[in-house]
Formats: structure tokens, sequence, C-alpha cells
């Protein structure tokens, strides 16, 4: 089947690209547009212009239909992430498809289109719970009132692409169908793949437990060779020093001295008033401990912060003291009891803490500050601007992996570094601790490791071969003791007490994880191609030299390849389609040249 796929690669590609258009095609970016380039474009593909509104409409669509699959319509953050990055591969694809489909003379109408969004929606819609009545059927009424509702637009914009690409799908499953072809011989073993379980046992010679010379081997020749055959490994990339001001999205001190009010006002109301420690630590504690009042129970010196257990020891039994401020917060302590324990003294407390919190009008004050930061950094320079916010300036050598040192990661910050000139003012970018701005102020250009500094990575290279060869020794070894005993395994590990005999645990199959070995296809290749009972001469496997005994090999009796024929040659062909689909876009990538300006629209993509 293979070599037939390979003499028809041309026409198979342009055919099967057509099979794997996305089935459906919130803005999140920081505003204007600053900088010399096309404004609006956020990306080109072979000179195609990826406008802003392309790719916002793509991720709209993206999400609506999202939300129409998603118990209760959120979708989460992580999701959404994925989902613009899939927003944006889907447009680059789009591209490279729309010139295959012109050369292939492939047309869809929308009269076309539009007929069978009325008559013959996708399956993803067909299977929608929210599209089916009491009774479990398509309730057709109700399709029909959403796609005409013109509240639903991005809906049924996202649903005509969809359906776009499943007619594009079925014109072209003839021409699929005479490039394919899946031989007996291929669903045979496939059949077999999906359906044979075993259960071995096995003896490792773990390479792990070789001992080496070390002093013989790891020569300043063989430290070099390996070092050369992984040179790839060992040389950065360029790395960009880099200037930040950051602005931290924690509790200002107007939001601290809130907290402290509060605070006191609780201790107030319990000492003065006299209001129930127990209750308003449920209704007011951000510790754990509020579900039962406060209760922390008895503890010891130094199970406590420093602050919070002097003051809890200090105070006499019955006692209310704070608030005490700690890094946790603020707290109103109240001893309840003391005693001499085996350690010392033992006190038991409870407590009501008061953590600072950030206001929405703190945070919208931060938002301006480094807006207004930024702004003047572009008329009076990045370092006068630091001067007059008070701001300091933070140096970064960074590296292009979408990670910015002490921030995490951000892909349009390092992606703004590595493609705009040096000295250039980014724009505000927002992370987890708070939003930053930064400039490119130093290229440092491709370097090594140093060789020396490479020699505890070179190690295990070096060792490799020679461990390997010491346990097919070791293992070739035990196998000829293993035939004076007649091939009993366990009596061969009765006789040697450094190995024992390691069963699977659980049956395996073909292409899977095997329990206690990991993913070693040789080694599941080696089990099956014995026969029940019979122990296999050594091999090499992961982890070292095996050899294995097969305990059972079951092939269930209520399942014929004429039940799964259908099934199976289904699923050899949408993985024949996916992988030619998957080779043909990364050929066209890099063919054509990608240009990704998103970094100078979006805080974060």
């Amino acid at each position: 089947m293979m070599s037939t796929l390979r003499r028809n690669t041309a026409i198979v590609l342009w055919i099967l690209v057509f099979a794997f258009i996305g089935t459906i095609i919130f803005s999140w970016g920081m505003g204007g547009f600053k900088g010399p380039m096309e404004p609006g474009v956020v990306g080109k593909v072979a000179g195609v212009e990826i406008t802003r509104e392309q790719y916002e409409q793509q991720i709209q669509q993206r999400l609506e239909m999202e939300r129409q699959q998603t118990e209760g319509g959120e979708v989460p953050p992580a999701r959404s992430e994925q989902i613009r990055q899939e927003a944006w591969d889907s447009l680059i694809n789009e591209i490279l498809l729309r010139r295959a489909e012109e050369k292939a003379g492939i047309r869809i109408s929308d009269a076309e289109v539009a007929m069978t969004v009325q008559r013959t929606p996708p399956p993803q819609v067909m299977n929608n719970p929210s599209f089916r009545d009491s009774t479990g059927r398509f309730d057709w009424e109700l399709y029909r009132s959403v796609i005409s509702d013109p509240n639903n637009i991005d809906f049924v914009l996202a649903l005509e692409d969809a359906v776009r690409s499943q007619l594009v799908r079925q014109k072209m499953m003839g021409r699929v169908s005479s490039v394919i072809h899946i031989s007996e011989p291929d669903l045979e073993r496939e059949f077999v793949r999906e359906n044979l379980t075993g259960e071995a046992s096995y003896i490792l010679v773990a390479t792990k437990e070789m001992e080496v010379d070390t002093a013989a081997i790891v020569t300043d020749e063989a430290v070099q060779r390996a070092y050369e055959e992984r040179i790839d490994d060992f040389t950065l990339e360029p790395t960009v020093v880099a200037q930040r001001v950051m602005i931290a999205n924690e509790p200002s001190h107007e939001d601290t001295v809130a907290a402290l009010r509060l605070a006191e006002s609780l201790k107030r109301r319990i000492v003065e008033e006299g209001e129930s420690f127990a209750q308003l630590a449920r209704e007011y504690s951000d510790d754990p401990s509020a579900d039962k009042g406060g209760e922390l129970g008895w503890f010891k010196r130094g199970r406590m912060v420093p602050m919070f257990e002097k003051a809890a020891i200090k105070a006499e039994i019955g006692e209310v003291v704070g608030p005490v401020e700690t890094r946790f917060g603020f707290h109103i302590i109240r001893t309840e009891d003391k005693r001499e324990g085996e350690d010392g003294l033992e006190v038991n407390a409870r407590h009501i803490l008061i953590k600072p919190a950030k206001g929405p009008e703190t945070e919208d004050e931060y938002r301006n500050r480094i807006n207004a930061f930024r702004e003047d950094a572009e008329e009076r320079g990045f370092l006068n601007a630091a001067e007059i916010y008070d701001l300091p300036v933070d140096t970064l050598r960074m590296r292009d992996n979408g990670v910015v040192p002490g921030l995490g990661r951000n892909q349009a910050t390092t992606d703004f570094l590595f493609n705009r000139p040096i000295g250039e003012i980014s724009p505000v970018y927002e992370f987890r601790r708070g939003w930053a701005v930064l400039r490119g102020v130093e290229v440092k250009p491709d370097s090594l490791v140093p060789i020396r500094a490479a020699r505890p990575r070179l190690l295990p290279d070096i060792f490799e071969p020679y461990q390997f060869e010491r346990a097919k020794e070791e293992a070739d070894r035990l196998y000829a003791k293993l035939q004076q005993l007649g091939g009993d395994l366990d009596a061969l590990a009765a006789d040697e007490p450094d190995y024992e005999v390691t069963s699977t645990r659980r049956p395996f199959k073909w292409n899977q994880f095997v329990s206690t070995v990991g993913r070693d296809h040789h080694f599941i290749a080696v089990a099956f191609n014995l026969g029940e009972g019979r122990v296999s001469k050594p091999f090499k496997g992961l982890k070292g030299y095996y050899i294995v005994r097969l305990d059972s090999r079951t092939m269930p009796e209520d399942v014929t390849l004429a039940d799964q024929r259908q099934k199976l040659v289904s699923e050899l062909a949408q993985d024949i389609q996916q992988q030619v689909f998957t080779n043909w876009i990364e050929q066209q990538r890099e063919k054509v040249k990608v240009e990704d300006f998103r970094y100078m629209y979006y805080s974060q993509y």
C-alpha cells in the first residue's frame, strides 16, 4: 500500500490537502498600530495578507462554536489560548489550501453552501445536544430558527466554513478512493494490532547497573568526539539583551491600608461590641481555618511565622490581640489555652486573616501608569521616562523561546524583541505578575557552550555503548545457563540472586505502554513473535538486554475481521490522509515565507 502511495504522491498531495480544511474558521489586543508596517495587517503568507479583522473573526467564530459545545457555555482560559493559535494556523493553512485549490480546479459555489447549510448540517451540529428535542431527535425547527436569526451571524459564518469544507471533502473522496488502496494484508495486520493482547515475564540486564572503567573510557578524545557529534545541542542561539520596566500586579499601599482598617474594625467588634470571634472568622477570614471559625488547634514553638507565634504566646488566655502583620496579611488572634508539652510550651489559638486585596481602581491606575510611561518613553527616552515615573530598570538576556525571565511565557514579547530594531520600545505586555515594557539594547550572536561546561552532559553518551556491551555479555551468560536449565526462566532467577523475573502485570497490545517496561516497541514485537510459554534469546531494549517469556497470547473469539473491516478501512484511510496532509503543510510552510506581526497588536497570543 505505501509503495503505491509513494508512486502517486504528486496526485495525493493535491487531492488530500482538502480533506482537512478546519471545520470552523475577543479581541485581547493592545489597541493602536505602531511600527513601519501596513496598519491592520497581522501577518503575510507568500505575500498574501492576513488582516487583524480576519484573525479576530476567525477566533470569534471558533470561540462561538466551542461555547456551543461546552457545558455552561464557558471556554476555559487554557483552551482559549489554544483556539487563538489554532485560528492563526488555520488562516495560514487556508491560504496554502486556496493556492492548491486553484491548481486543482476545485470550486464550491455559495449556492451549494447555502443549500447544504439548510438541508445537511455537519455532524458536529447534528450531534450537538442543544439541537436535540425531548426525544433525542434533531430539532429541525429549532435549527432553522437559529440560522435565520441575524443575532447568530457568527455561528452561521462558522457553520458555512464547516459546510464548505464538508463539500470539498465529498467532492474529493471519489478521487481519494482511486489513489489510496488498503490491501488485505494491511487490514489483517491492523486487525491483529487492535485486538491481540499478551502478557509476558522477563529478566532485564539493565545498562544502568553495568559498571564501567571511567578512567579508561572518559578520555579527552572521547569527550571531544561526543561533543562534536552533538554540537547542535551545545550551540546557543542568538540572544537579545533587553531593558525592562515593570509594574507589579499586586495590592497598592491604599489596598494594604484598607485591609488593616478592616482588621482593626473586626477586633473592635469582638472586643468592644462582643460579637462572635468564630462567626466573624467564617465571614471575613481569608484563611482555610475560616470554615472552623478560625480555629488553629494546638501548636508548639517554630510551627508558625515568628510575629504570629510571638503575639499568640505573649497574649493572656482569652485575650484578643492584633492586627499582627505577617507576609500572609493581617491577623486578629485569640489565645484559647496554653500548656506544657513534651517539647516545651504549646498554644491553642484561633485567628482571622485579612489579606490585602487589589481593588479595581488599583488595576486601572496601574494600567494607566504603564501606558503613560510607554508614551513618555517614546518622547523622552526609555531611561529618562523610567526616572520620571520612579520605575526600576532591569536588564535581561533573552532567548527566542517565548519566555521572559522572571515573568513567564509570552511569545508576543520575544517575537517583538527578535523582530524589531534594537532600541525600539515595545507595546505594553501583560503577565500574571504585572505589566511590562521592554526595549532591546544589544544582540548577542550564536555561541557555543564550552566543552568543559558540556562535559557532564556528555558522560552518559560516552558510557552508554560500553554499558550496553557489558549488558549483552551478561545477558548472553544468563542465556547460556538458561539453556542448561531447560529454558526455565524462574529457575534461572532462583539460581541468580542478582536477577528476578518481572511480570508485565497487565495485558498489553501493539503500540501501547507496557506496564513495568514502558513504550518499547522492540520488546512488544519480540514477545508477540514467541509462542505461548516460549522464551526469547537476549535482545536489546531501551533499558538494556531482555530475556522474555510470553505467558499468554489472546485474540477475542467474538470479534472477526469482517466485523471490523469498515471501521479499520476508515481509520487507515484517515491516518494516511492526515499524514499526507501534515507532510504537505510542512513542505508548503518551508517553501513559502510566513511573516507574523501579531506582536505589534496583541499583548499575548
